[in-house]
């Protein structure tokens, strides 16, 4: 009975060790003297070849990947670390930046740590990091991209509001897309009346009233 009971907990250890492995996201689990358990996503993640390389202190590993905030850039305390934090009995979800081991590029995650507990006391913490590097990338080209056509609009509505000479534009169905100040004044218009309306039904309305 004991025996088919351990071979039980055998193949129920391993079918969990499987599934971790094969996660898409990065599982770490340890304690305070480094981790002890990493899967294939968790190494790729931090640019680590071997688990082997990565039993170091926590306080260590941070200072080995330079973790640090996203949004500023400023290095993270051993004691802010969604994984140093889950020790202390914390749950913790945070966005991390720091630097791959390997290629030396920036890489984002969201971390989510939370604590293993043994009879009410904190014996080990477990971390999964989700990457979030690419969306990340893609959020701040189409921030910039935007930021350059705003740029571009207010450039292009202050040249041509400067000019006495009438200034529009419509799309493919007539309606209004720019109408410069000249023009609006003579229909004595307000731009944000004029913009969306049908050029050929309006055009007569505003210039005969």
């Amino acid at each position: 009975m004991v025996e088919r009971l351990r071979d039980l907990a055998e193949r129920e250890s391993a079918l969990l060790a499987s599934v971790i492995e094969y996660l898409p996201v990065g599982f770490y689990m340890g304690n305070r003297s480094g981790l002890t358990v990493c899967n294939r996503v968790g190494l790729a993640l931090l640019g680590y070849d071997a688990f082997p390389e990565l039993q170091h202190d926590i306080a260590i590993l941070g200072e080995l990947l330079q973790t640090r905030s996203p949004e500023t850039g400023i290095r993270l305390l051993p004691e802010e670390e969604p994984f140093a934090r889950a020790l202390l009995g914390e749950a913790c979800t945070r966005e991390v930046a720091y630097t791959h081991r390997k290629t030396g590029e920036e890489i984002i995650v969201e971390c989510a740590a939370v604590p293993i507990r043994e009879n009410g006391k904190v014996v080990a913490a477990l971390a999964v990091n989700t990457n979030l590097t690419v969306r990340k990338r893609t959020e701040a080209a189409l921030r910039r991209s935007r930021e350059d056509l705003e740029q571009q609009a207010r450039l292009f509505d202050t040249v041509l509001s400067s000019i006495v000479d009438f200034a529009y534009t419509f799309d493919r169905k007539g309606r209004f897309t720019y109408i410069n100040q000249a023009l609006l004044d003579l229909w004595q218009k307000k731009l944000e009346d004029a913009l969306g309306k049908n050029f050929f039904e309006s055009v007569s309305a505003w210039r005969w009233s």
